[in-house]
């Protein structure tokens, strides 16, 4: 494939911002709440479970709230930017309809 190794200098987390950032969010959302697996197999089995929900259903604030599944599947950011005024256009008639039926 032509794929050349990179590795990060050590104690440079910056090297390698992106994964570093994306272990370090494994380590305390998965593995820090469950303290210990039984064993490598349910380890790896939950662990895998968790990426999956990470790149499905968790929202991201780097990819403006969108899973990155949905970036992936979109491949557009122009779609995804009109996705995302519709959203925010929504919210905001349902804030203002809040706030109508509050005062009145």
């Amino acid at each position: 494939m032509g794929a050349d190794i990179s590795f990060a200098r050590v104690r440079r987390p910056t090297d390698n911002a992106l994964t570093e950032r994306f272990f370090g969010t494994v380590r305390q959302e998965e593995i820090h709440i469950v303290g210990s697996y039984p064993d490598e197999q349910s380890g790896r089995y939950e662990i895998g479970r968790y990426i999956d929900s990470y790149n499905t259903e968790r929202p991201h604030q780097g990819l403006w709230n969108f899973t990155p599944a949905f970036v992936h599947e979109t491949n557009n950011n122009t779609l995804l930017l009109e996705i995302l005024a519709q959203l925010k256009y929504e919210a905001k008639m349902k804030r203002s309809l809040y706030w109508e039926e509050r005062t009145v």
